[in-house]
């Protein structure tokens, strides 16, 4: 009997420090404030691009890695949905991906149709990026709408700031 006390206490004990692990440090969606962090930031030709400029539209930032499948894999549908949608500016920021360089290697390889800037680790930070792929949504007006972490389909991407976008002008 006190054996079997003390197992369902061990099992308790572990299910805690699973589930404390998991809330505690599983990375996930950024903590941003309301209005858009300022950002100037590179492209690959050495040009610079300020978010500030792009006031008066919609803007999709795409936080990326050369060495992450999954952002590899969304950049066509990013690519897609920005060649259909110029109304809505497209920006992919390459974190922790090397040289710029190798960056403009896997850019030319991967065919993006829309700025690829170079951040760092004031960027992450400012951004609070830790997980990748991260997508950032941000309305107009230079308000934060939203956020997704993960890969995306164009399909998703184009639902997920419609509804970012219906979400920002119902406030």
């Amino acid at each position: 009997m006190v054996r079997a006390v003390k197992d369902y206490a061990y099992l308790a004990l572990a299910i805690f420090a699973g589930w404390y692990a998991v809330t505690t440090f599983m990375p996930g969606e950024p903590d941003l404030p309301d209005q858009a962090p300022s950002m100037v930031l590179e492209d690959l030709e050495g040009m610079p691009h300020e978010l500030a400029d792009l006031r008066g539209k919609p803007v999709v930032i795409n936080f990326w890695a050369t060495w992450c499948p999954p952002c590899v894999e969304e950049i066509p549908g990013f690519s897609a949905f920005s060649r259909s949608h110029p109304d809505v500016a497209v920006l992919g920021v390459a974190l922790d991906s090397g040289t710029t360089a190798e960056i403009r290697s896997a850019a030319e390889k991967l065919g993006f149709a829309y700025p690829v800037l170079l951040g760092d680790r004031n960027t992450k930070s400012t951004w609070d990026i830790s997980t990748l792929p991260t997508t950032v949504f941000i309305g107009p007006d230079g308000r934060v709408l939203g956020s997704y972490v993960g890969g995306m389909s164009q399909k998703k991407l184009e639902a997920e700031l419609e509804q970012a976008l219906a979400d920002g002008s119902a406030d």
